[in-house]
């Protein structure tokens, strides 16, 4: 986080996971998700290297769930298959994204 947002802060490992050979070709890909929480004061002090991060766009989760449900085109693989996950590991109410 250190790299793309300027911030340092402990990371909780939520898990490993791997998108299938079916969604990706013939490449398999392995993610590690980790889950930070940070101060109002910390948010205030984000520096966004552009190198690295296009945008910050604060949404709530269920913002995010809504678009990746009407415009899935609009994310990667990768994240959906991240949010999926994320969802699941905090036992959520929210249906599975289908990745297409």
């Amino acid at each position: 986080m250190k790299e793309e947002l300027g911030l340092e802060c402990p990371l909780k490992k939520l898990g490993t996971f791997y998108e299938t050979a079916e969604r990706s070709g013939n490449f398999r890909h392995y993610y590690c998700l980790y889950e930070a929480h940070i101060s109002i004061e910390q948010e205030k002090q984000i520096v966004a290297d552009s190198r690295e991060v296009q945008a910050l766009i604060p949404m709530e989760l269920q913002e995010v769930i809504a678009k990746a449900n009407r415009e899935p085109e609009k994310f990667t693989v990768g994240f959906l298959t991240a949010l999926n996950f994320y969802v699941k590991y905090n036992k959520l109410n929210f249906p599975e994204i289908p990745i297409r």
